[in-house]
């Protein structure tokens, strides 16, 4: 296929490459003009293109993979921007996490000039999108989704059809506030059992082979807060986005998530406290601070 890709950030990066290794040709958009450089030096089958509505020209299918649906919306709509250059019947598959309402109101403004679209989000961290094992969840029509597909089973291990347009970014938030509840249960958890005098190292390992075992436990604790390299690759900031993105579609459907609005607003205190471009999992040090001890 010949795709365009607009976000070639920690997430994006992988993602996009692993579309050009399989011989895709991958037309790169991103404002990193040194990232840009560097991925078409490596990708012999990556060209870079001169503004973003060159991206889509001649291209089946667009990937973004950007901040938020806002930027998305801006790089998609703007002047000079990305559905300039697509083709009629041709997709856009939004892997952002974006929040749900807003990737609705872009499909339609879409389909006004013939543009399909699919949200793809992704789940699984940096590491699983170098290996290309990502689970991807999918929302939009039948149609534009097995038309992506080919190229999607490339970047992900898993594809999860979740329903309609707005579907998946959708299950995406949901999943962030339990990724983020997970990880703050867990390092509160490690603090408080250490100041009994419970070694923490040992504390994972029992858990997870125990009924408290989770993503955070399997894969995060040892890996990111014990070891004290704090480069999960996913910042604070976007953490705190996702999960004011879920609390949003909680609101609109009339639903109190009294766990989640606490997950938040502990992120809120964190990140009041932390240095810009903090690492989602820094707000170990947080806890550590409040508790008076140090993992």
């Amino acid at each position: 296929m010949r795709v365009g890709y607009v976000g070639i950030g920690n997430m994006g990066g992988p993602m996009a490459a692993n579309l050009a290794r399989a011989g895709n040709e991958v037309i790169i958009g991103d404002l990193n003009q040194a990232a840009v450089d560097a991925f078409t030096g490596e990708h012999e089958t990556a060209r870079p293109a001169n503004g973003l509505a060159v991206v889509g020209q001649d291209a089946e299918a667009v990937f973004t993979c950007l901040p938020n649906g806002k930027i998305v919306a801006e790089a998609v709509l703007g002047e000079g921007g990305i559905a300039e250059g697509m083709a009629e019947g041709s997709v856009l598959v939004d892997m952002s996490s974006s929040a749900p309402m807003g990737t609705i109101a872009l499909g339609e403004a879409l389909a006004e000039r013939g543009i399909r679209m699919v949200d793809a989000p992704v789940s699984g961290g940096v590491p699983r999108a170098i290996e290309g094992t990502i689970a991807i969840m999918v929302g939009g029509a039948k149609e534009d989704i097995e038309k992506v597909r080919p190229a999607l089973e490339t970047m992900g291990g898993q594809i999860f059809e979740t329903g309609g347009l707005g579907s998946a970014h959708a299950m995406k938030s949901i999943n962030n506030v339990l990724s983020a509840t997970n990880l703050l249960v867990g390092i509160e958890a490690l603090v408080v059992g250490k100041k009994f005098g419970l070694d923490p190292q040992n504390m994972v390992d029992i858990l997870n082979y125990s009924s408290g075992k989770n993503s955070a436990t399997e894969s995060k604790l040892k890996e990111y807060v014990l070891s004290r390299e704090f480069n999960s690759g996913f910042s604070m900031d976007l953490m705190i986005k996702d999960v004011a993105t879920a609390l949003d579609l909680a609101h609109e459907m009339g639903v109190p998530w009294t766990i989640g609005s606490t997950v938040h607003e502990m992120y809120q205190a964190a990140r009041n406290h932390m240095i810009d471009n903090a690492d989602n999992s820094d707000i170990a040090r947080w806890i550590e601070a409040n508790g008076g001890i140090e993992l």
